[in-house]
This record gives C-alpha cells, sequence and structure tokens, in this order.
C-alpha cells in the first residue's frame, strides 16, 4: 500500500484493509497515518478506528464523553491531523505548547480545514494531557484555560450578523472563561456560567468576559 505511487490506490487499500479486519493490517495503516496525502491519512485513522486499534483510543473516547463530543470517529480522526501538524511545526509532543505554537497550530489545521469548533476541542484534549502552557488556570478546578479560535466580530459576521460597537473590542481574541477585573481571578466555563455575576473569591467586582487584553494582565503568556 504505502509503495503505490497512486494517492486513489492508497486511499482505496487504507478502506479495504480495514473492512477486512484481519489483525496484521495494523502495522501498514498505523505508518499510513504518516502518509504524505490527507485522504489516505484519514482512510487509516477510520480503518484503525473500526478495529479498535486506533492508538490511545480509550482515551479519546473517554475525553469525547466528558466534554459531550458527539462524532468521536471524527474527532479521533482529525486528531492525528493535529499530531501530524506538530510534527510538521517541529513540535515535540513531550513539551509543552506556548502561545505562539497554539497560534501555528491553529493556523495550520485551519488550512486543513478543520472547523473552529473541531481546533477548539482538540486544544482542549491538549491542555487535559498537560500539553499547553502559561494560559490562565481555573480558580476553582485549577484546569488551564484555552483560548477561542475567534473574535467576537468573526463569530458574528460567521452567523450573517452586523458587527456593531468598539472594533479595538470585537476584535479581541477570546479566552473561554470569565475574570475578575479586580483579583485577576479567572473561572473556566464549566465552573462558573458566562453572566456578571460577583467574583466568588472576593466579591468586590463583577465578572467580565475573558477578552485576551483583561486576560494578559493578569497572566504572563
Amino acid at each position: 500500500m504505502r509503495n503505490d505511487v497512486k494517492e486513489w490506490v492508497r486511499n482505496r487499500a487504507a478502506h479495504a484493509l480495514g473492512a477486512i479486519g484481519d489483525k496484521r493490517a495494523v502495522e501498514p495503516l498505523t505508518q499510513a497515518l504518516k502518509d504524505p496525502s490527507k485522504f489516505v491519512r484519514s482512510a487509516a485513522a477510520e480503518s484503525l478506528y473500526r478495529m479498535r486499534e486506533l492508538p490511545k483510543l480509550e482515551e479519546i473516547e473517554k475525553f469525547c464523553g466528558k466534554h459531550g463530543v458527539v462524532n468521536v470517529r471524527g474527532f479521533a480522526c482529525d486528531l492525528y491531523e493535529l499530531f501530524r501538524a506538530l510534527d510538521i511545526l517541529h513540535i515535540s509532543e513531550s513539551t509543552s505548547l506556548s502561545p505562539h505554537d497554539i497560534h501555528n497550530m491553529m493556523k495550520y489545521l485551519s488550512e486543513e480545514g478543520l472547523s473552529p469548533q473541531d481546533i477548539n476541542n482538540m486544544i482542549e484534549y491538549l491542555s487535559e494531557k498537560g500539553m499547553v502552557e502559561g494560559g490562565p488556570k481555573c480558580s476553582i478546578c485549577g484546569r488551564i484555560i484555552t483560548r477561542h479560535s475567534t473574535s467576537i466580530a468573526e463569530d458574528i459576521r460567521r452567523r450573517g450578523g452586523v458587527v456593531v460597537g468598539e472594533p479595538s473590542l470585537l476584535d479581541s481574541a477570546m479566552y473561554k472563561c470569565t475574570v475578575c477585573p479586580a483579583c485577576g481571578s479567572a473561572f473556566c466555563l464549566e465552573c462558573q456560567k458566562p453572566r456578571a455575576d460577583p467574583c466568588p473569591k472576593c466579591g468586590e467586582s463583577n465578572l467580565q468576559p475573558g477578552f485576551a487584553d483583561l486576560v494578559h494582565r493578569y497572566y504572563r503568556l
């Protein structure tokens, strides 16, 4: 399979090996996860998923169940595009990803056609594995808080809305949290609903959305 120069032949071979289900196909399919063609890599990942031989599958399924990711197969296959991105960008899985690394990875995956929600799920996955550095941590559960891969203005435009307001604010990057402007405590959206409630830590100010400029006041990113 790996020696055939035609992409469509390698793609069909990867699908066929998964349909047959012979365990001897695991090794060539695992190698095909590194194929230059995205279509061949996707076919190999789907076949390994079908055979229950995709690496880290139980860990991936546990994450999907926890975060309500419905398309587990799609997420598992896309996740291998993420690890390929790390390899292409010369980022080791054993090191923590800096904000610059995350930015480059998000740009690469976006160019590969992954949706902002898919990319956010992947960053959340890396965060839970302890691979994301420098971000704010939730003051309640301690988990690292990741950034949205969009600004408010981009999100409004994507849904066909009209952007109204201060451009510098609307184009600000967003973190998935609320922040207390008085004490700087950050709260992930699972621990604290995104409302202007009093800060549960100091009570001196109401919580605000996790605009990047506000977050960067308290966290060195």
